[in-house]
């Protein structure tokens, strides 16, 4: 592939890329259009790195394609319950999914208050 045609897979991709609600000033569209602005970067400091797999590695990220390859479920014969459901906190990446979810539309109250419940341990 050619400099354009990769400019032009890499845009495409950035347009699909989910959007961060934590960091809504960071995001990762902003990063990599403003490194794909600067013609002498792309794709990167590393000249021997080959861009098309660059290119390709994202593309391929934003397909999921690598979750069919490397399921995260639990095999039957798994005796650890698998890599998202350990056995000394089943529920720990729902819950960490589920205070992602509501992180971004905490008060200033309730963003102090989960601080302050964190830093004194009531038992």
């Amino acid at each position: 592939m050619d400099g354009w045609a990769l400019r032009r897979t890499y845009t495409a991709a950035l347009k699909h890329w989910p959007k961060d609600a934590l960091r809504p000033e960071c995001q990762l569209q902003g990063v990599l259009s403003k490194r794909l602005a600067e013609s002498n970067k792309f794709p990167g400091p590393d000249s021997s790195a080959d861009p098309a797999k660059q290119v390709n590695a994202f593309v391929s990220l934003l397909g999921n394609r690598y979750l069919a390859r490397y399921p995260t479920a639990p095999a039957p014969e798994s005796a650890t319950g698998g890599m998202m459901i350990p056995r000394s906190n089943p529920t720990y990446y729902q819950d960490l999914m589920r205070d992602l979810e509501v992180a971004p539309t905490r008060s200033w109250v309730q963003r102090f208050g989960l601080k302050m419940k964190g830093m004194f341990r009531w038992q």
